[in-house]
């Protein structure tokens, strides 16, 4: 597992750059930002993916039927030779999550800083170390869960990217 949520891979194809887009298309649909889901008494998604294609490349997400900030927005690039095509994809948080992590954590190392510089405040160190250690805590809980969830939904986006492009990773990576 890579330390921060985000990821590039090389696929290759034998299909020409046309061809995936047409192989793409059917397994993504518009963006739908307001969509109330019941699950799992909901009806699955017929497209895999939201987002759109063009003629350079895609820029997608996952559709799913739970709750996950962290979810992967997946952006690839054709790129065409005379033996087939590689997809250039990079995987990634998007910005309003990642912005939103980096202001939460800030706050609490500003609280982990007010801790450590202003222990006088506290009234015994029971409690100083208490307050020293909460703040990792919630830095850890934080990292662990934007990588849990954002490679969880990665690995399964990439497996469903390789199968719908009939593509394989590309070796030099």
């Amino acid at each position: 597992m890579k330390f921060l949520p985000r990821d590039h891979f090389i696929l290759y194809s034998l299909r020409s750059a046309d061809e995936l887009r047409t192989a793409l298309r059917p397994h993504i649909r518009k963006p739908n930002f307001i969509q109330i889901m019941l699950w799992p008494i909901g009806k699955k998604a017929e497209q895999r993916f939201e987002g759109a294609v063009d003629i350079k490349g895609f820029k997608i997400w996952p559709v799913i039927r739970y709750q996950n900030s962290f979810l992967p927005i997946i952006v690839g690039a054709f790129r065409e030779s005379a033996n087939g095509t590689t997809i250039s994809v990079r995987q990634r948080l998007s910005p309003f999550v990642k912005w939103f992590s980096v202001v939460w954590a800030t706050f609490v190392l500003l609280f982990l800083g007010f801790a450590i510089i202003n222990p006088d405040n506290i009234e015994n160190a029971e409690t100083l170390w208490e307050a020293r250690l909460i703040p990792v805590i919630m830095i850890g809980f934080l990292w662990c869960l934007a990588n849990g969830a954002f490679w969880w939904e990665a690995r399964h986006t990439k497996d469903e990217l390789k199968r719908i492009l009939d593509a394989h990773e590309h070796p030099t990576l």
